[in-house]
């Protein structure tokens, strides 16, 4: 892999990552940064990727909280209306 290739890569993660918790589209400025820097990935698979390392991460941050909700659901009817 060329070493402009994986600095492309580096900084659309980069980009991925900033945009991710923001509401704006984290997919549409990867695809315009991608773009814009000639990063050309087969079949988007990159973009994917990338989508579900932002998935997975949010899910680690988030994995307690959920757990917790998940044991509480049946008896806890705040968490019940908020589900």
């Amino acid at each position: 892999m060329e070493s402009q290739t994986i600095v492309e890569a580096l900084l659309l993660g980069l980009l991925e990552g900033l945009t991710e918790f923001i509401p704006v589209s984290s997919t549409g400025h990867i695809l315009l940064a991608g773009h814009f820097l000639g990063f050309h990935s087969t079949g988007k698979a990159f973009e994917i990727l990338i989508q579900l390392g932002a998935i997975l991460a949010i899910l680690s941050v988030y994995f307690g909280k959920l757990w917790q909700m998940l044991v509480k659901l049946p008896s806890d009817p705040q968490i019940k209306h908020f589900v």
